[in-house]
């Protein structure tokens, strides 16, 4: 994992320095077609209007039984909780100013600025990740990933992420979603003989193991 981490850090850091030139370039008011349908899904990346309707389809699916549905979308819940909690966490550290706030990319004030990294970044490529591994069908992957793709590029050219803000976030998202499905196939639930605290005698233990 080292080789991925140093590119991963090494490409947001490039990236980092390039952040005011990026913006000059990128942002637009006409975005384009490509630009225009990532506007269009730019709500799918907010929890707030999306994880309502995630945890509707985790409940169906444990009410009818059936995995397909249940799974993915548990797992996009878990996934997005938990890589909320930790933007949240960097994000009120770093206090990095938003480019429409005129401020320059390198304004970080703790506590103050939201930009660091990009919440719609990290959530729209939990779902990409979480469905693409479960229908597992290429073309349907390349949707996904094109799609997400473009609400990460709605997010530059609207001026309201830098172009690192965009790509931690997305790291971000990815790199929790693939833990959560990992942990999910790993998890095992156990019935299994325990002997007392005390030593007198045996019960029934369940363990659950990630």
């Amino acid at each position: 994992h080292a080789p991925a981490l140093g590119v991963v850090m090494g490409g947001g850091l490039l990236l980092f320095t390039l952040d005011e030139e990026l913006s000059e370039r990128l942002v637009e008011p006409d975005p384009g077609a490509y630009g225009r349908f990532g506007a269009w899904l730019e709500p799918v990346g907010l929890q707030g209007k999306t994880n309502v309707y995630f945890a509707g389809a985790a409940a169906l699916g444990y009410l009818s039984g059936i995995d397909g549905v249940k799974e993915p979308a548990k797992e996009i819940l878990y996934s997005q909780w938990i890589a909320g909690l930790i933007r949240q966490g960097i994000g009120a550290a770093a206090g990095r100013r938003r480019p429409n706030e005129g401020l320059g990319a390198y304004t970080f004030e703790p506590g103050g600025g939201t930009a660091f990294p990009s919440g719609h970044s990290s959530s729209i490529v939990v779902v990409a990740s979480v469905l693409s591994h479960h229908i597992d069908r290429w073309p349907v992957s390349v949707a996904l990933y094109g799609a997400a793709g473009a609400v990460l590029l709605e997010r530059i050219q609207s001026d309201a992420h830098w172009t690192s803000d965009v790509w931690f976030g997305a790291i971000l998202g990815g790199a929790v979603s693939r833990a959560i499905m990992a942990a999910e196939r790993d998890r095992r639930v156990a019935v299994r003989p325990v002997r007392s605290p005390d030593g007198s005698g045996y019960g029934v233990g369940v363990s659950i193991i990630f």
